[in-house]
């Protein structure tokens, strides 16, 4: 080391340790991280999501410790999460009311039919009886 160059002083990591996942528990996660971001040209940017999903996995598995996803940068993904949900909700319920509709129609539909067969029967049966 040259003499004049000042020594700096290494430090922690912010959030602590980052251990190792020597039993590959998330290896899938990293493995589609990395892959989107060789896709990407290494735009991190693109590939937010399967950052979020890798670091969900480290923090199940209990490889870092849980935070808050507006701490770690992801409270935009989380918000789209929950919209995507609330959506997903509406149309579960829109779909419901509408499949009530249609089974209503549809028997309305069967009683309109059977009302027509039995008119049908009856004057057929008033009509060869008269003969």
């Amino acid at each position: 080391m040259n003499p004049n160059m000042k020594r700096q002083r290494a430090r922690p990591p912010d959030k602590g340790s980052f251990p190792l996942d020597h039993t590959g528990e998330c290896k899938d996660h990293m493995l589609k991280y990395m892959s989107c971001l060789k896709e990407n040209s290494s735009d991190h940017s693109q590939c937010r999501v399967l950052a979020k999903d890798y670091l969900q996995c480290r923090m199940e598995c209990e490889l870092m410790t849980k935070e808050e996803w507006g701490k770690l940068g992801y409270k935009d993904i989380e918000q789209e999460n929950n919209n995507r949900r609330e959506q997903i909700m509406v149309v579960g319920r829109i779909s419901v009311a509408m499949t009530i509709t249609i089974i209503s129609v549809i028997v309305a539909i069967v009683s309109v039919v059977v009302a027509t067969t039995s008119l049908i029967s009856s004057v057929v049966v008033s009509v060869s009886t008269e003969k």
